[in-house]
């Protein structure tokens, strides 16, 4: 009887287990719709945001934690880094870059370290 009992627990456990794991892949999907849209601001420059981030793709499949430039935390699933060094090139011999009133540049953690 109580070997019965044993595996009625286990079978519980298992079965909440798959089920956290089927409900979370690691990726939320607030977090990736942000992700996105920042990909599409990469791009509204005229820049090639596909060339610059290829890897990040609208598909509800797709866990963005295997995107590149993202680091998340193994344990939360959430993003902990966006790596947006050398994310630009640059003629550096070309002053009118330099001449534009309207550029800027950003330095900052989007996401706190955890």
């Amino acid at each position: 009887m109580e070997l019965a009992n044993i595996a009625k627990w286990l079978v519980l456990v298992l079965l909440m287990l798959l089920l956290q794991i089927h409900r979370n892949n690691g990726c939320f999907e607030e977090e990736r719709l942000s992700l996105l849209d920042f990909k599409g601001f990469v791009g509204s420059d005229g820049s090639d945001a596909d060339h610059l981030l290829p890897s990040w793709v609208d598909d509800s499949l797709s866990n963005y934690c295997k995107w590149e430039r993202i680091t998340c935390n193994s344990t939360t699933g959430h993003v902990t880094h966006l790596f947006l060094n050398n994310s630009r090139q640059y003629d550096i011999n070309n002053d009118a870059i330099y001449d534009d009133e309207n550029i800027w540049f950003l330095k900052f953690s989007m996401f706190p370290t955890i």
